[in-house]
């Protein structure tokens, strides 16, 4: 299921996918849920199990998901969001909402109903949160903290910051050689951190001429400077969340606004390829945080022949126009796609194919929409404003400005079917080996296999999102899959470190393949 926090306020609620679903797709079968599909009146809300259903009239003939509000709330609003390995908690980061604010950060259990909010001694919010190996959450920059002698929460833009699940504590374990508002942060294979972009002002620049490499290794080791890659430059604006990924032979795709580069990944990350920038046909959308689209990068899939993963895709769904914007100006309607093979000798001879940018007009205007990768391959897309700035259907607040209450949505094509159910799987699984899979099924049979990361997302922007399908063989005889784990000669396409193991079975409808729970692994190497 995908958990969602709304709030009313300039900057989206971040999204987390709890452990009953997770994420990615194709272009083509690309899922947008409408607002007028997903939120029904609240007089005519329905409950189950103490839960309040939202999409109970199904004004849209063919709903991508439901979504039901919880029967708790939450005390914090989440800027974002991170998944807890290996339970059903999250982290929430709250912004400085003022200068003596203090409660910036939460915690959600969705199996107790437990949540939490308080100080947490650091300004997290507006930082970078990805997830390290050993699945702790670590927090890029930040922001200003509280102000007074003696504040509740200390300005963390210059700070790198482990969280701790098991105490609660949050630490500095590093420091960035600049301050940073806003940055986007990607881990490497190796431990290292590659953190992009941020200002040291909030919401002015100057923008930074070079990004840095934090070593998770040696924390407390100087960063290195990186210098940016020049198609990635010459479009980055003040650089605010860059959407950065790792790609299959460990290159790097850096996006920033409307151009964008590919880089090895090593320093000093040489560049490989300079992407087109985004053509007349998209509009004059930017896509980078003021006016913020969503970007993933699609499931990676093995060569049916070969085994290899040797294509990659990413897509960018939104934005809005910065010349023009006004409360009632419309948010873009496209999203963008470019699709890319490895095409020579060397494994980072990399080209465009398909003839450039695909271009395509969405059913919804999205901004600050957030895309979730499921693991049948395909991408939710859900949320993002409207022109008017407010679903009139939701019911008004009973809080004031802040939105507290938690809603919980269900892709159609895990709602009310036959899934596949694992019995058995290993909770280690080893880079270039294989492992196997026990499971129940009414349905016609196993038609696929797919590793996904847990959630760590801010601002539309999910820095540890990752969709591996997985090479399998199905002994039906005895119920049990024989599965290849992600590969030793391509450390790029899942790094070390936590992921959730699920199985595919049936389509359901036109919604693609259904998928059972997940159980959670750890990859390592062999």
């Amino acid at each position: 299921m995908v958990l969602k926090h709304f709030r009313r306020a300039p900057a989206v609620a971040a999204v987390a996918v709890a452990l009953a679903v997770v994420a990615m797709v194709c272009a083509p079968r690309t899922v947008h849920a409408r607002a007028a599909a997903a939120l029904s009146s609240a007089n005519n809300e329905t409950t189950t199990n103490g839960r309040a259903l939202l999409d109970t009239s199904s004004t849209s003939p063919n709903p991508a998901a439901f979504f039901e509000m919880l029967p708790f709330t939450a005390k914090a609003v989440s800027l974002s969001m991170v998944s807890i390995p290996r339970t059903r908690k999250y982290v929430q980061g709250w912004r400085r909402v003022s200068s003596t604010w203090k409660i910036m950060a939460g915690t959600i259990d969705l199996d107790t109903g437990v949540t939490t909010g308080y100080a947490p001694g650091i300004a997290i919010g507006c930082s970078g949160p990805i997830m390290m190996e050993d699945g702790a959450p670590l927090y890029v920059g930040g922001e200003f903290g509280n102000s007074g002698k003696k504040p509740a929460n200390i300005d963390a833009r210059t700070f790198i910051t482990r969280f701790d699940p098991t105490t609660g504590t949050y630490t500095p374990v590093g420091k960035l050689s600049v301050p940073r508002w806003y940055p986007s942060a990607l881990r490497l294979n190796d431990g290292k951190v590659l953190v992009v972009g941020g200002t040291a002002n909030s919401d002015k620049g100057p923008a930074y001429s070079y990004s840095e490499l934090w070593d998770s290794n040696n924390p407390t080791a100087p960063t290195v400077p990186v210098a940016h890659p020049t198609g990635f430059a010459a479009t980055m604006g003040l650089n605010y969340y860059p959407f950065m990924a790792l790609l299959p032979n460990r290159e790097i795709l850096w996006w920033g606004n409307r151009g964008g580069s590919i880089t090895s990944g090593d320093s000093p990350f040489k560049t490989i390829l300079d992407l087109p920038p985004l053509p007349d046909s998209y509009g004059p959308w930017h896509t980078m945080y003021p006016y913020t689209a969503t970007v993933v990068l699609h499931a990676l899939r093995p060569s049916a022949t070969t085994g290899v993963y040797d294509t990659f895709s990413f897509t960018i769904f939104g934005g809005q126009n910065p010349k023009k914007v006004g409360s009632n100006t419309p948010a873009c309607d496209k999203s963008a796609r470019l699709d890319f093979t490895y095409c020579g000798p060397s494994k980072t001879d990399i080209c465009i194919v398909n003839g450039g940018w695909q271009i395509e007009t969405m059913p919804d205007r999205r901004l600050l929409a957030d895309a979730i990768i499921l693991p049948n391959e395909r991408i939710f897309v859900h949320g993002g404003a409207t022109p008017s700035g407010y679903e009139g259907k939701i019911q008004p607040n009973p809080t004031g400005d802040y939105e507290y209450r938690l809603t919980m949505g269900t892709p159609a094509e895990i709602k009310g079917v036959d899934r596949p159910v694992i019995t058995s799987a290993p909770d280690v699984i080893y880079r270039g080996g294989t492992f196997e899979v026990t499971y129940t099924y009414a349905g016609t049979g196993i038609t696929g296999v797919a590793l996904t990361t847990p959630c760590a997302s801010t601002h539309c922007i999910n820095m540890n999102q990752r969709v591996v399908v997985l090479p399998y063989t199905v002994d039906t005889a005895t119920s049990t899959i024989t599965v290849t784990a992600p590969p030793a000669a391509q450390h790029g396409v899942a790094p070390r470190g936590e992921y959730v193991l699920w199985l595919l079975g049936d389509e359901v409808g036109q919604f693609g393949k259904t998928y059972s729970q997940g159980h959670w692994v750890t990859l390592k190497e062999a």
